[in-house]
C-alpha cells in the first residue's frame, strides 16, 4: 500500500484534492482496484474529515479487495464523527488480518474514543476465531489510562 502514495499521479492528486477531496472520492466508484487503491492513497493523512465525505470512504472500504478496505481505514483514522468511528469498529472483525489491524490502529489513533469503542475492541480481542491475531498493534502506546 506504500508503493501507491509514493507514485508522482497520486502524489499531484493528493495536492489537487487537499481542499475538496471530491475528486479523488469519485474515484473511488471506478471498477478498476489499482485505480481506487491510487485514490485511497491520495486521501490518506486528510486532517479533516467531514462525515459525507468519510461516510464514502466508509462505503468504499466495504469491498472485497483487502488493500482497498485497510487502505481506507488508515486513510478514515482522523473522522471523529460517531457514523464514522461506529462504522470503523466493524472492520474489526474483517476476515482480512490486515483489515482487523488497520480497523485497529484506525481506532486507536485517538485516545479519546475508548468510550465509544470499548465494547467493539474488548469483543473483538475476546473472539475466539480472532485469537492468533494477538494484541491489536500499537495498542499500549495508543490507550489512555482508563483503557489500560
Amino acid at each position: 500500500p506504500q508503493g501507491y502514495a509514493e507514485l508522482a499521479d497520486v502524489r499531484a492528486l493528493r495536492t489537487a484534492v487537499a481542499d475538496d477531496p471530491g475528486p479523488a472520492l469519485d474515484l473511488l466508484a471506478d471498477p478498476r482496484p489499482e485505480v481506487r487503491r491510487a485514490a485511497v492513497a491520495a486521501l490518506t493523512g486528510r486532517p479533516f474529515w467531514r462525515p459525507a465525505e468519510s461516510a464514502i470512504m466508509l462505503g468504499a472500504a466495504k469491498t472485497p479487495d483487502p488493500m482497498v478496505k485497510a487502505m481506507a481505514l488508515t486513510a478514515l483514522c482522523r473522522a471523529n464523527d460517531a457514523v464514522t468511528v461506529s462504522g470503523l469498529t466493524g472492520f474489526l472483525r474483517d476476515p482480512s488480518p490486515e483489515v482487523r489491524a488497520a480497523a485497529g490502529a484506525a481506532l486507536l489513533i485517538d485516545p479519546g474514543r475508548w468510550p465509544v469503542v470499548r465494547d467493539a475492541v474488548r469483543e473483538a480481542l475476546a473472539a475466539p476465531a480472532l485469537a492468533a491475531d494477538g494484541p491489536l498493534p500499537g495498542a499500549a502506546d495508543r490507550l489512555n489510562p482508563m483503557a489500560v
